[in-house]
C-alpha cells in the first residue's frame, strides 16, 4: 500500500505499477500532477500527508497501479493513449496502452463496468482517455526514487 521506495514498487504486483516522470504541484492547499499534459487533482488521505510533510511542487516519479486506472472523458484530467494489446481476461481487460510520448502503461478495465460495444470498440490502434483517482496514487523523489510520504 505504501512501497517504500520505486523499486519495491515496481516490483511487487503482477501487472507491475506504472510508473511516469510528472511534475507534482501545489496551489495553496491543493496538489496535481501533470503527467503527459494532464491535470490530476491529488485527494484523501496522500493529499493531507503531503500538506503535513509540507511537500512543495517539484518533479517527481508518480506511480498508479494498472488497476486503478479508469477510462475518463477527454479533458484535462486525462492522459491520451493509444491501445496497443486487449487481453479478455474474463472479468477484466488486460491492455497494453501507449502515451502521445511513446511511453508504455497497462491497464486492467474490469468488463463488468463496460457496455458490450465498449468492450468490442477496444482494438488495435484506438484512442482511449484515461485517469485515475488522487488517492490511488504513489509520490517518488525523481533522484532519490524514495517514497515522499514513507
Amino acid at each position: 500500500e505504501m512501497p517504500v521506495n520505486l523499486f519495491v514498487a515496481e516490483f511487487i504486483g503482477a501487472p507491475k505499477m506504472n510508473t511516469f516522470k510528472c511534475q507534482l504541484v501545489r496551489e495553496g492547499e491543493k496538489y496535481f500532477v501533470t503527467p503527459y499534459g494532464a491535470k490530476i487533482e491529488v485527494t484523501g488521505k496522500k493529499a493531507e500527508l503531503l500538506r503535513e510533510k509540507g511537500i512543495e511542487s517539484q518533479e517527481i516519479i508518480l506511480g498508479v497501479r494498472p488497476e486503478h486506472m479508469t477510462l475518463a472523458a477527454a479533458d484535462e484530467a486525462a492522459v491520451v493513449t493509444t491501445i496497443r494489446v486487449n487481453e479478455m481476461m474474463g472479468s477484466e481487460l488486460h491492455m497494453h496502452v501507449v502515451t502521445e510520448n511513446g511511453d508504455k502503461l497497462i491497464v486492467r478495465i474490469p468488463t463488468m463496468d463496460l457496455e458490450d460495444d465498449q468492450r468490442k470498440g477496444m482494438t488495435y490502434g484506438k484512442k482511449l482517455n484515461l485517469t485515475f483517482e488522487g488517492k490511488v496514487m504513489h509520490f517518488f523523489n525523481a533522484e532519490t526514487e524514495q517514497n515522499l510520504l514513507v
